[in-house]
């Protein structure tokens, strides 16, 4: 992915002086973010797998995910963010760790087999309790049974975001049943898709 042409990838690789991870025992590991936050999401699966092999794991995110792993992770993660635009961001010094690794890059060493993918096929992050029953509640005051968030496409300007995106009456249609609430998960303004479902 770090040879593709820039409009086809748009991760940003760390330059650190401390070799890449290769998958050594008991080492201080500092995982860094690459690309979107959908993706630190779905790579953050192998986090606890690398924390259980490791000295000390530091990870680096986007910020609005802190809390969340926070949550869902081991308690001895040290986690730093980063968001964009990154005024306040700075790097992790190289003296807090051995080796590092792109996030992206962490499956290569859990997730070599169908079977490895089992570690975390019941899921890997927590739910707030309290935020998701009073929103829950709030959902389903209307007597509706069921919530489904959902998401029809994906602006990204890159190779293979084409196959991330649905017309939300496709979707819409496939998913709508009786006391079934949807409930608008898409980034940016959709009001006239929204506007639009509604009247057909």
């Amino acid at each position: 992915r770090w040879k593709a042409k820039q409009e086809d990838f748009t991760g940003s690789q760390l330059v650190s002086d401390k070799p890449e991870w290769i998958g050594e025992n008991n080492q201080k590991v500092f995982v860094w973010k690459e690309q979107g936050i959908g993706d630190e999401i779905m790579f953050g699966s192998t986090l606890n797998e690398l924390n259980s092999k490791s000295k000390k794991l530091i990870v680096e995110c986007d910020k609005r995910l802190i809390p969340l792993y926070k949550r869902s992770f081991s308690k001895n993660i040290e986690y730093w963010p980063r968001y964009e635009p990154m005024p306040e961001y700075k790097t992790v010094p190289e003296s807090k760790y051995d080796a590092h690794i792109p996030i992206g890059s962490l499956p290569s060493h859990f997730r070599q087999t169908s079977e490895s993918f089992k570690t975390a096929s019941k899921g890997w992050l927590s739910a707030c309790k309290v935020k998701t029953n009073s929103l829950r509640k709030k959902l389903l005051s209307d007597g509706s049974e069921s919530i489904i968030g959902i998401s029809w496409h994906s602006k990204k300007p890159r190779l293979g975001a084409e196959y991330k995106t649905i017309s939300l009456i496709q979707l819409a249609k496939k998913l709508y049943g009786p006391k079934v609430k949807l409930v608008n998960l898409q980034y940016g303004d959709v009001s006239g898709e929204i506007e639009k479902l509604k009247q057909e």
